[in-house]
């Protein structure tokens, strides 16, 4: 079970997500083939993730979702995030998509889950503890992160939020 505290803080919501470890990958031929272009660091966790040298390749990523789903039906990870450090083009530390054809979501607009590895990658990467994080999606969103220490166990995620659902939940 995962408690999920949110908070409000002025117009946005802020909300604690657990940190999820990830191990480093050896470079192959398939990665390349899945988003079109080639990664320079490869990880899984819980997703595979994949770390480019420039934010334009995030944007520019034409994924090959086919092809994706024949190696998620082959492995341990749930979707593909691909990252990148922000750029004059997208004012921010690092810049993110997500892609998950299992779960028949081709790309997430903003995916607070993959942000759980993506926010203690780059503040220790960048030794920064609060980070500015853009995710590029048609729709994309801002989100305002923090990892407070290398010891955390979790990270903090704030930013404005779209009314998806209401509803009453009887168990």
């Amino acid at each position: 079970i995962c408690i999920l505290n949110v908070r409000k803080k002025g117009s946005e919501f802020e909300m604690e997500f657990p940190v999820r470890s990830w191990q480093p990958l050896p470079a192959a031929s398939q990665y390349n083939q899945m988003i079109g272009c080639t990664p320079s660091e490869i990880y899984i966790g819980r997703d595979l993730f994949l770390v480019l040298d420039h934010a334009s390749q995030v944007a520019n990523a034409k994924p090959d979702f086919a092809y994706m789903k024949t190696q998620q039906d082959q492995s341990d990870w749930l979707g593909v995030v691909i990252t990148a450090p922000g750029d004059s083009n997208y004012v921010c530390d690092f810049v993110s998509r997500y892609f998950c054809p299992e779960l028949n979501i081709h790309e997430d607009p903003v995916t607070g889950s993959s942000h759980c590895n993506l926010i203690p990658y780059w503040s220790q990467r960048l030794h920064k503890p609060i980070l500015t994080a853009m995710q590029i999606s048609q729709r994309g969103g801002i989100l305002n992160c923090e990892y407070p220490s290398s010891e955390s166990k979790i990270v903090k995620i704030r930013g404005k939020a779209t009314l998806y659902l209401k509803g009453d939940l009887i168990i």
